[in-house]
This record gives structure tokens, C-alpha cells and sequence, in this order.
């Protein structure tokens, strides 16, 4: 009459109340011992009453959005902030979709909201909304990784859920072809981050430093006045700013971008590179949301790029027009990977070679060959 099986986070006990023709319902349990107990009593309610009369659960689920914060209060200590930030966005997208279509607000919508009608309701809701299916992806994933959580983490969450899924099955966006801005087209972009835009005005100091340097915006961001040499004409990427904060690096930089850099010290008492506002290194470390990419936006719009050289990734477009404009300048492979931050091919080099001895007389060569800024006259 009911059974059991055992499940990737514990087991549960299935019965029908209908026969064969009547649709599955299940009960979770945390061990074996339980879900006999609990195996025995569904049977005994089945023989007496043909259906089940149980109900042990808390009188009211307890509300979605409170369950969803408590997940990522815990996640503070075991992920990086932007990653947090990241599972926030899911959250916050989940509960905006189940506002909508329960007509509910955010406080009322109980915990038994979270099922799998919901979430794949959630990632058609994320497709009509524009998103790729690669975000969609991202997006739901997110969601079972906090199902994953309220399902082992509290026995009283159990009685309001279902066993979550065990992965997410949708297709993926394929990845869309590399297409790079130009030298030509970077410096229109720089041109038009208007430099005496009273709202933005470090902004062409950036995309500046960007372009000359091809560093992540983060780390363009969080550079600091320590991390240049002027003298020697370096600078260091220290291991707590870069990508996976797992080791930095030293680099050259172009004689051109040296020289400009003096003049940006000068007379300043700033500690940061550039001089951008609190909001936008606090968004750089993970944590809340600048403007960087929508500034940059609107500058390649001013400047009248075409949109597939920078569309979704206006400040890592820089980062693409550096590798590439360096590579049809002749600069091998090895070496701008090395200038952009990416790891050595192969685990041999990444674990026996010493990158920036062996690379360096060609990096210092390869930053030399990055050209001028064109003036605003020059068209792209």
C-alpha cells in the first residue's frame, strides 16, 4: 500500500489513495527508522479512512522570502561576496516572478510556493523576460541550491517541500563568436566618456586604463597608487583583486600610459588609481551594484561602435580589443594571455613555469607596441 525509497538527501514513503490509476504523493523523512514509522501509519490511515489523514506540519508554512534570507546569511563565510550577491539576484528575480503570477505580495508568499511547477514556470518567466538561456540556467540553479538547503538544513522545512531536483535540465545558449572592438574603435569609446561629464568624471581616467592595460574592471577599479612604479614602469596585481583571488602578477606598462599616469598623480591625495566613487569599488569587491558598465555603455554608444564589438560586456569588450589588437600586432599567444591574466596552456606550465621571468623581455616588448590614443577628430 505505501513503500519506500531512499533519496539523495534522506528518504521518503510514496503511497496512492486511488489505485494504480491515482497520482503519487509523498512524505520526506531524515532516516530509515522514521520512514518506517511513518510507512506504518500511512498504511493504517489508508485501511481505515482510504486516504491519508496525517498532518503533523506547523499550522502556516513560514514565508519564502525569510527561508531564501537565511540561506544566504549562511553562504557569508563560505562564498566569495559577488558570488552571494549573484544567489541574491536569483532570489529577489524568484519572488518578483511568484508576485506576479499569485498575485501575492512578497511577505505572504509561503515557502510551499518553492516546487517544481514553480521553477520551471520561473525559467519560462526568465526567457520571456529576455534572459539567455545560459542565465536561465544560472538563475534556476541558484534556486535549487537553496531548495537543496531549506530541504536539509531544517526538519521542519521538509513538511512544506518536496524533494528537490537533482539538476536542471535546460539547453544552454550557444557561446556567440568572439568579435572584438578595434584600436581604432576603443579610442572612440575613450573619446566619448567625455572627461568633463560633471556626473562621471573619472570615467575616461578608466576606460583609459582599460584599454592600455586590459585589466578586469574590477581590478582596474581597486588598483591603488602602491601597485604602480613609475619609475620602473610596472605595476602589481596583488592576489586579493584579481579574478579567483589566488595569485597576482607584475606587469609593464606601455611608456605612453606611464607618462599619463604621472600626470594623473600629481596634486592628487586619492589613494585609488581612479578616482571613482565608493559605490563602484564596494560593487568591484562583490558587493552591490555600480555603474561602470552602464556609463561605458553609453560611451560606445556616443561613439558609434557597432554594437556586436561591446553588446553585454561593455567593459570586458576592452579587454577583448587588447588581446586581439596585440596578436594581429604579432605578440604571441603565451604573452598576452599572461598581460590579461589568464593561466600558462597546459599543467606542466602552469605548475613548473615561471611566467613572468621567462615572458618578460617579450611583455616589455608587447606593451611598447600598444599605439597612441587617437584625438576625437579621428574617425572610427
Amino acid at each position: 500500500m505505501a513503500w519506500i525509497e531512499k533519496t539523495s538527501t534522506g528518504y521518503r514513503v510514496g503511497w496512492r489513495e486511488g489505485g494504480r490509476e491515482s497520482a503519487k504523493q509523498y512524505r520526506g523523512a531524515p532516516d530509515k527508522r522514521t520512514a518506517s514509522q511513518l510507512r506504518q501509519r500511512i498504511e493504517q490511515d489508508l485501511s481505515l479512512h482510504g486516504r491519508v489523514t496525517i498532518d503533523d506540519r506547523p499550522p502556516t508554512p513560514p514565508p519564502l522570502h525569510a527561508r531564501l534570507e537565511s540561506w544566504l546569511d549562511s553562504l557569508q563565510i563560505q562564498v566569495r561576496p559577488r558570488t552571494v550577491t549573484s544567489y541574491g539576484d536569483s532570489c529577489v528575480l524568484l519572488l518578483r516572478y511568484l508576485q506576479a503570477t499569485r498575485k501575492q505580495e512578497v511577505h505572504d508568499i509561503p515557502l510551499t510556493a518553492l516546487n517544481r511547477d514553480s521553477l520551471v514556470g520561473f525559467q519560462a518567466w526568465l526567457v520571456e523576460e529576455g534572459r539567455t538561456l545560459t542565465t536561465v540556467v544560472k538563475r534556476a540553479q541558484a534556486i535549487r541550491l537553496a531548495w537543496e538547503w531549506l530541504w536539509e538544513a531544517d526538519g521542519e522545512d521538509r513538511a512544506w517541500l518536496n524533494t528537490p531536483p537533482r539538476r536542471i535540465q535546460t539547453r544552454k545558449s550557444p557561446p556567440p563568436s568572439p568579435i572584438a572592438p578595434t584600436w581604432a574603435e576603443m579610442d572612440a569609446c575613450v573619446n566619448a566618456c567625455e572627461h568633463n561629464n560633471r556626473s562621471v568624471p573619472w570615467l575616461r581616467a578608466f576606460a583609459v586604463l582599460l584599454r592600455f592595460t586590459g585589466l578586469r574592471r574590477s581590478e582596474a577599479l581597486l588598483l591603488e597608487w602602491k601597485d604602480i612604479d613609475l619609475d620602473s614602469g610596472t605595476l602589481r596585481l596583488r592576489a586579493d583583486i584579481t579574478k579567483g583571488g589566488y595569485s597576482g602578477r607584475r606587469l609593464p606598462m606601455s611608456p605612453v600610459l606611464t607618462e599619463m599616469l604621472r600626470g594623473w598623480q600629481a596634486g592628487t591625495q586619492d589613494r585609488w588609481v581612479v578616482e571613482a566613487p565608493e559605490k563602484e569599488r564596494i560593487s568591484a569587491s562583490g558587493d552591490g551594484r555600480g555603474h561602470a558598465d552602464r556609463n561605458i555603455k553609453r560611451a560606445w554608444v556616443r561613439a558609434g561602435v557597432r554594437a556586436d564589438a561591446w553588446r553585454g560586456q561593455p567593459c570586458h569588450a576592452f579587454r577583448k580589443g587588447f588581446q586581439t589588437g596585440l596578436e594581429l600586432l604579432g605578440v604571441r599567444r603565451e604573452v598576452t594571455e599572461y598581460l590579461v591574466g589568464h593561466q600558462p596552456v597546459g599543467t606542466g606550465a602552469r605548475h613548473y613555469l615561471d611566467a613572468e621571468r621567462a615572458l618578460w623581455p617579450e611583455l616589455c616588448s608587447a606593451v611598447r607596441c600598444i599605439p597612441v590614443v587617437c584625438p576625437p577628430d579621428v574617425g572610427v
